[in-house]
């Protein structure tokens, strides 16, 4: 398990700037269990007050209702405290804390009424690393950064170059913003604030940026801020790990080494559509995916991944032999398309082990007698390593 998620999605109390925080709860669950995170949806107040007053360490806290900061209670209105309690979880407790859509904390609720503290609520969260909002509501043109275009091709997920962002911060130290996703000068869209051993989030998007003759928000815009606020928080954790600490802790199991490993590889080296259909009707195919040659001609892509060594012993798991009658099956049958449900052949195979291909194994690849011999290609455990630490930056 990566970790756990925790989403405010509270009944009965105010959210602002989202249609509904059940969305929030539904898209994020749709995009980080793929990654093995446990989502854990916080549904009163009084869930919420446990959880503020006895922290757990090292959590994702989502705030599904927007604009509006959920504060139960117990706390007698007295947002100040509870927000500077709020602060600390995140310096002390390693709390990564995540406001989805506009301006964060810029007002809280009990209940279905709204009490607005405007400014107030970012700048008592962010005094404890002597932090301020610039306060005014700043609106305009954003360009992708960097980082956001690593983590486009790392998760595979298609960020603009450019978009319109309603909420604009400006802090006092533009040193403080770890991680951005756009950024225009020293205004921050979607940005990462690094306070103590966590982070506080902000994602400026509103729904009148997405749909600017719809200001209010919709299903469909809940969507697209939720998703790009939660890729957003996934690339960052996963960048404050080398390439090296990634290898080391994937490697072994092959389940992880696909998903954590080999299909973020073709992805940021420029393959297409990198799928893991493992268990799907895959005859000998645990990947798929594609890249156009020069003139723009489509060439299909299987890989067959193992976190054992490749050998020639025949009773063994990761025989050679075993792994060639798969590799004739995936040439032979046909692989379904997700994306245009069209049918589609191979073209090419990548044999990749995190481990070992004995010399006699690799023999048998490069010069056995065997159909679309000159369509196979290996890649053992040090060659995988290289190319990962060669090719994975955040």
């Amino acid at each position: 398990m990566s970790g756990q998620i925790y989403i405010l999605n509270i009944q009965g109390v105010s959210h602002r700037g989202i249609q509904n925080p059940q969305n929030v709860v539904n898209n994020i669950r749709g995009i980080s269990t793929q990654y093995d995170y446990e989502i854990v949806e916080i549904s009163s107040l009084e869930m919420l007050d446990r959880l503020m007053r006895n922290p757990v360490n090292n959590i994702i806290l989502i705030n599904g209702h927007g604009e509006t900061l959920p504060i139960p209670t117990s706390w007698d209105n007295n947002w100040q405290l509870y927000i500077d309690t709020l602060s600390r979880n995140i310096f002390e407790y390693g709390w990564i804390v995540v406001s989805i859509t506009g301006m964060p904390f810029w007002c809280y609720a009990s209940s279905n009424i709204e009490i607005e503290i405007q400014w107030d609520g970012s700048n008592v969260l962010l005094r404890r690393i002597d932090l301020e909002v610039n306060p005014a509501l700043m609106y305009g043109w954003v360009e992708i950064t960097k980082f956001g275009r690593n983590i486009s091709k790392f998760y595979d997920y298609e960020f603009p170059e450019n978009l319109i962002c309603s909420r604009l911060l400006k802090f006092s130290n533009l040193l403080a913003i770890s991680k951005s996703l756009y950024r225009i000068g020293d205004l921050s869209a979607i940005s990462a604030i690094k306070m103590g051993s966590g982070y506080f989030i902000h994602n400026g998007m509103m729904a009148s940026d997405i749909i600017s003759r719809t200001p209010e928000p919709s299903d469909y815009t809940d969507k697209i801020i939720t998703s790009f606020t939660i890729i957003f928080v996934l690339g960052l954790l996963k960048s404050n790990e080398t390439a090296i600490e990634l290898f080391n802790k994937y490697k072994d199991d092959e389940s992880q080494l696909r998903k954590n490993i080999i299909v973020p590889l073709f992805r940021l080296k420029g393959f297409v559509k990198v799928i893991d259909i493992h268990g799907l009707d895959e005859h000998g195919r645990d990947i798929v995916c594609y890249m156009n040659d020069y003139f723009d001609n489509r060439i299909n892509y299987g890989i067959q991944v193992k976190s054992i060594n490749i050998h020639s012993n025949a009773s063994r798991r990761g025989n050679i032999t075993e792994i060639m009658t798969q590799i004739s099956d995936a040439f032979r049958v046909p692989f379904r398309d997700t994306f245009s449900t069209a049918d589609r052949m191979i073209h090419q195979m990548y044999i990749i082990t995190s481990k070992k291909i004995t010399t006699e194994a690799q023999r048998t690849i490069v010069d056995g007698e065997y159909e679309y011999k000159n369509y196979v290609h290996y890649m053992d455990g040090s060659q995988l390593e290289e190319e990962w630490i060669k090719t994975f930056q955040l």
